[in-house]
């Protein structure tokens, strides 16, 4: 597959368009939205329902493919995640997703597990075992434990970093995470060069009830406000403070609200 860069790092042209674009629809699927309801169609979860369809892909964070490069095709949103994904063509045809890093654009070439020399140079992007890294890197998509895939580090904005390689001459490394929380982790661990994309995820402010209706959060109702059927806070004639002003606070289920002791 013949790749046409111009000066902006874009794709101008890929050889076979339509086959990548056609195959790249295997990694995808649609979720489906259970509307706060269970297997009988009861209502378990009030307030839910109503969402935007949405989408998963499936990633890469196993690292499946080993000692290969690729190319960055595009940049995918995900309706599960808070970062973006980008989709990689690798040399051997197979294309996959992962996370996005920030900094990275079009047209960029990524390689996993191809550095096997600490002193070489690595880029955002790349894949590799701590043992080839160096102290002060900034790093994310970490494993907890060797070959059992990248599980923390992986929301926007996180970037975590090695503090120590072979930390005390031991087999582990320390690594600052996020939280400010230095931890050892084994140097035959998969991480990612790199700060996860949309730092500005953190901004974002629902400013209109549509915003959380498409996110499936309906608005709440009070129980004063509803029939008796519904709610045992319900009825009564103008406006009463449940249940015509003859019960006490309690829950949808009829449960004392307040004044019982907590439950451990």
């Amino acid at each position: 597959m013949k790749l046409y860069i111009n000066s902006n790092l874009k794709v101008k042209k890929i050889e076979k368009f339509f086959s990548l674009k056609i195959s790249h629809k295997l990694i995808r699927g649609l979720v489906c939205s259970k509307g706060g309801r269970n297997n009988q169609g009861k209502i378990t979860l009030r307030f839910k329902g109503g969402r935007h369809p949405r989408c998963f892909h499936l990633l890469d964070f196993k690292k499946i493919l080993w000692n290969i490069s690729g190319i960055i095709v595009r940049f995918d949103y995900d309706s599960l995640r808070t970062s973006l994904l980008s989709l990689i063509c690798f040399s051997n045809g197979i294309l996959s997703y992962n996370l996005g890093i920030q900094g990275q654009r079009l047209g960029d070439c990524i390689s996993i597990g191809l550095l096997n020399n600490r002193f070489l140079n690595l880029k955002k992007g790349d894949s590799s075992l701590l043992l080839n890294l160096v102290d002060g890197f900034f790093i994310s998509n970490i494993e907890l434990y060797p070959l059992k895939g990248s599980t923390i580090v992986r929301a926007a904005g996180t970037v975590a970093q090695l503090i120590k390689l072979y930390y005390n001459k031991s087999k582990y490394a320390l690594i600052k995470l996020p939280s400010k929380e230095e931890r050892l982790f084994s140097v035959n661990c998969l991480v990612t060069i790199g700060q996860i994309c949309n730092i500005n995820h953190f901004l974002i402010k629902f400013d209109c009830a549509g915003i959380s209706r498409h996110l499936g959060q309906k608005s709440k109702v009070r129980g004063v406000a509803m029939n008796p059927i519904d709610h045992p806070h319900g009825g009564g004639q103008g406006k009463t403070s449940g249940a015509g002003g003859q019960r006490s606070q309690v829950t949808f289920k009829g449960k004392v609200a307040k004044g019982q002791k907590n439950s451990f």
